[in-house]
């Protein structure tokens, strides 16, 4: 969704399992369409945002962002 935040919570090949942070829910899904250049910083832990109709790289903390929504 625009302007949400997304930790990746699994990179297999090119495709990153995604959990959004944004509606704390703790449901993954499976996303085929991180752009390539952005592979490589789309790893484990990673937060990306979702901006104009694709993602890109918003931070490294998002395994410390899971852990505040468990406290929430």
């Amino acid at each position: 969704k625009e302007e949400h935040l997304y930790m990746v919570s699994e990179a297999i090949g090119n495709n990153r399992f995604l959990v959004d942070l944004t509606e704390k829910t703790k449901i993954e899904f499976e996303e085929t369409d991180i752009p390539e250049n952005l592979l490589d910083r789309a790893t484990e832990g990673a937060v990306l945002k979702y901006t104009n109709g694709t993602y890109e790289y918003y931070s490294n903390d998002g395994f410390e962002r899971i852990d505040n929504l468990a406290k929430d």
